[in-house]
């Protein structure tokens, strides 16, 4: 008798250490993920090209822009033809372990000697995504992957227009952070969050890219809509989710883990779920 209760005591006691260490887990990846996107609107606030484009040189032409990868770069700074118009999260099908991290750069003038760029359109922005399928789209591909870790998925991605009260909401398959185009009052570029116009739950990486070089045909993206990526661990685990929104002039990001599902209908409308 004082066997079988030591031996139930003990399996009560490894569930529950098991149980513990999941949510230890899950918590860790969830910090992780989110610290990945807070790095991405970091680094689209600062206006540099991601470090290894110090191999890259950039320079505008007629029909957009053309990078090529080089031994001799210009440097960080050096491209004044060219501007790093920020980064676009492509997804995909659904649930997925892996977001793919697509660099997108666009020309800094309208013209030679001209204008900044007012909309993304005139700026021709342009993936660096070496080429795919029969697309050439640079000479250099810098998309990068971002996986998540133990067991972690994203389920869902919403997008709501933030000016919209009506709650409606669409399932993009991708969304982008880019450059506001112009410096704040305090002299600083912000970060502004980006509909990619036309794309969908499913899109497949080299549609992503093809929406993303249309915006250059007067496509312009819907500026600073809420976002919202559902994340769970593994099928029917722990849940939580990500909202990436504007405020005090710049894009943020903010995780919910206990509370996720109010914070989700807070942000997207009461008829939303992950």
């Amino acid at each position: 008798m004082f066997l079988a209760v030591t031996g139930v005591l003990m399996m009560v006691a490894m569930l529950t250490i098991g149980g513990s260490r999941q949510k230890a887990e899950f918590s860790a990846s969830v910090r992780d993920f989110n610290s990945s996107i807070q790095g991405i609107i970091s680094e689209v606030r600062t206006g540099y090209f991601p470090n290894k484009t110090a191999q890259v040189n950039c320079s505008a032409t007629a029909s957009g822009i053309d990078l090529s990868a080089t031994s001799t770069p210009a440097g960080q700074g050096a491209h004044p033809e060219c501007v790093f118009l920020g980064k676009v999260l492509h997804f995909g099908l659904t649930p997925t372990a892996s977001v793919s991290i697509i660099t997108v750069a666009g020309k800094a003038f309208k013209s030679v000697g001209g204008d900044p760029p007012d909309s993304y359109f005139a700026s021709m922005p342009k993936p660096v995504a070496g080429t795919v399928g029969a697309t050439i789209y640079s000479n250099i591909d810098l998309t990068e992957t971002l996986n998540l870790t133990n067991g972690l998925q994203v389920t869902k991605v919403i997008s709501r227009n933030s000016t919209d009260a009506s709650g409606i909401f669409s399932t993009p398959g991708a969304f982008g952070i880019f450059n506001s185009l112009a410096t704040t009052a305090g002299g600083s570029l912000s970060a502004n969050v980006v509909t990619i116009p036309g794309s969908s739950r499913g899109d497949a990486l080299a549609t992503t890219l093809v929406n993303i070089k249309n915006i250059s045909t007067n496509n312009e993206p819907t500026r600073n809509p809420i976002i919202a990526i559902c994340l769970q661990h593994g099928i029917g685990g722990t849940g939580a989710v990500v909202i990436i929104g504007f405020k005090d002039r710049t894009a943020y990001s903010d995780l919910y883990i206990a509370n996720f599902d109010t914070a989700l209908k807070n942000a997207m409308g009461q008829t939303a779920s992950c």
